[in-house]
């Protein structure tokens, strides 16, 4: 997942001006050491066949980086290979004011796992055609309907909504659709907007495909997680009212029409894929890393009386406070049900799990694996 952080606000308002300081002197450049330290892939001008070899090797082994586009399109095979390994490397994507970004590099930038513009950045789309020539007219720009079923079908297949898709193919030759904010945010397009001095992330511009899966994995979190947790279902349950009145505030409540329940069926599918347990665990997660409190404010125990050095680390460490509760929840509700001789043979077990917990220490990993090994034993 691509990060906004205050770090990427440097970054990003560095590169503006760093780029701003002359032109670039090659189609595709890789320019490392840029602000932050962050390498950035700069493709400007025109894509044209052989192009996408030369983003490959610019890319060359590089973990993580920034494509920065400033193109007015150009070849769909070509572009179409420099999106789908911009997706394949999970590189973020960023289009500035110091160009645009038209056609075929819209859906390259389209493809980031971080997307980001300024907001004087221009991005716009059309349908893909070339030139056919035709009896007594010359050559006439017409729509290819091959292109743009590829588009069409890499688009899907890094998840945009069908109303994306059909935007982003819409507008015929001569024709642009713009991309501005807005109309990304409608589109359930993430967009991390660039101001003068600040970012503002994809969290704090909901679209109204990301406010309906929050509003069904609170709702489903509540429903399913509550107990687990030892949490307050009912206020779950206002929480995931509120998030989707914002949404209707914002736009509407028809846009949640079709949504909604095909949303909420893909979670159905996912607790079906996954179980319970890792279901709610990876419920809260995703809402805690989604910039949601959860209510899981602190692990099973009273962190005011920790005195063990693992109790200290599992105190700090918000990802296993969820653990810590299943694994609690789960330990009482088994003991509750048992009689008196097996009640006996869980509390010896029990303790001897936590003199292997406790041997982790400070290393939140071999307490990851300890707590999901007790889980399994409980038979979950």
């Amino acid at each position: 997942m691509f990060r906004f952080t205050i770090s990427y606000t440097i970054v990003a308002l560095g590169f503006i001006l760093f780029s701003a300081v002359g032109a670039l002197s090659a189609d595709i450049e890789l320019i490392r050491g840029g602000p932050a330290d962050r390498s950035f892939i700069v493709v400007s001008g025109e894509i044209l066949p052989g192009d996408d070899e030369k983003f490959h090797d610019a890319a060359g082994n590089l973990e993580t980086a920034t494509v920065i586009l400033e193109s007015p399109g150009g070849n769909v095979e070509a572009g179409l290979s420099i999106a789908a390994e911009t997706r394949m490397r999970k590189f973020s994507t960023l289009v500035t004011g110091n160009g645009g970004c038209f056609s075929i590099c819209a859906v390259v930038w389209v493809s980031g796992t971080g997307r980001a513009m300024t907001t004087d950045a221009k991005i716009g789309v059309h349908a893909a055609y070339s030139p056919q020539a035709i009896d007594g007219l010359g050559p006439l720009m017409l729509e290819s309907g091959m292109a743009n079923a590829d588009i069409g079908a890499f688009l899907n297949s890094i998840g945009l909504s069908r109303k994306a898709i059909r935007y982003f193919t819409a507008a015929g030759p001569g024709e642009i659709n713009p991309v501005t904010p807005e109309i990304a945010q409608v589109l359930d397009i993430d967009v991390a907007l660039i101001t003068a001095n600040a970012v503002i992330t994809p969290a704090q511009r909901p679209t109204p495909r990301r406010i309906a899966h929050q509003a069904a994995r609170i709702s489903a979190f509540g429903n399913l997680c509550a107990g687990l947790f030892d949490l307050d279902p009912g206020s779950l349950h206002k929480r995931a009212i509120q998030v989707l009145e914002n949404g209707h505030d914002l736009f509407g409540g028809e846009i949640f029409v079709e949504s909604l329940p095909l949303i909420s069926d893909a979670e159905k599918r996912r607790l079906s894929e996954i179980g319970t347990m890792s279901y709610c665990l990876e419920t809260e997660y995703t809402l805690r890393d989604e910039g949601f409190t959860t209510e899981v404010a602190g692990p099973s125990f009273d962190c005011r009386k920790a005195v063990s050095l693992t109790e200290y680390t599992i105190c700090s460490s918000r990802d296993l406070w969820a653990l810590d509760r299943a694994t609690a929840h789960l330990y009482f509700l088994l003991r509750a049900s048992y009689d008196r001789q097996n009640r006996a043979i869980l509390l010896k077990s029990q303790r001897a799990w936590i003199v292997e917990r406790d041997n982790c220490g400070r290393d939140i990993s071999c307490l990851y694996t300890r707590y999901l090994d007790r889980i399994a034993d409980f038979g979950f």
